[in-house]
């Protein structure tokens, strides 16, 4: 297998049945899958449009690796802080999405996306919260919400932490690491700077 693991896009299929599952259109982009069998994990690239699969089973769950190339949206109406953001992220190696300043721009950039930093004061006067909501519900993605006055942000179930502005680019990163765990389902220590949101809703 050629190649670094840190330069690698990793996906971690978990299936109840190895022998019941079929990789849909496995064709275009090449990344390196490992799938966890009762077996052992088991890895090897493939070719494949889609990160989705098909099994007879439970639907399988994604993991997503440190290292792992991801798709961030970038929510932010301060052009400054966007930049910088879009930046930051982009060196870190991650595909950036946006920046936008509107909700209504986010929810038509979303698809695809698996985190997003959004603001939670917009452009179009839509509350982050709310935007936050319909990024979770309608499209899975883990968001972190980026403000000046983090105490605005109580509680939410559709984002895992508060990045407090201003930030950079290690808080960014930590951000990144932070809401990757939390969205293979694990519960790390948050690190300093990023406040972690407990599971309920958020008041604004």
């Amino acid at each position: 297998m050629e190649g670094s693991l840190k330069d690698r896009h990793y996906l971690v299929f978990s299936f109840p049945n190895y022998s019941t599952t079929k990789l849909a259109e496995p064709k275009l982009r090449p990344k390196v899958v490992v799938f966890e069998t009762r077996h052992g994990p088991s890895r090897f690239p493939i070719f494949f449009s889609e990160a989705y699969v098909s099994t007879q089973g439970p639907p399988a769950t994604v993991h997503y690796f440190e290292g792992a190339k991801l798709r961030i949206l970038v929510v932010e109406d301060e052009f400054l802080i966007a930049m910088e953001t879009e930046e930051t992220v982009s060196s870190l190696g991650h595909d950036v999405v946006g920046p936008v300043a509107t909700s209504t721009e986010a929810k038509e950039m979303a698809s695809g996306c698996e985190l997003a930093f959004v603001d939670v004061r917009l452009a179009d006067g839509e509350t982050g919260p709310a935007l936050a909501d319909y990024l979770f519900a309608e499209h899975g993605i883990t968001v972190v919400f980026t403000t000046g006055n983090p105490d605005l942000v109580m509680r939410s179930g559709s984002a895992v932490g508060v990045l407090p502005k201003p930030f950079d680019e290690k808080d960014i990163s930590n951000a990144i690491k932070y809401a990757t765990a939390r969205r293979n389902g694990e519960n790390p220590e948050p690190s300093p700077g990023l406040q972690p949101i407990t599971a309920n809703r958020l008041r604004i």
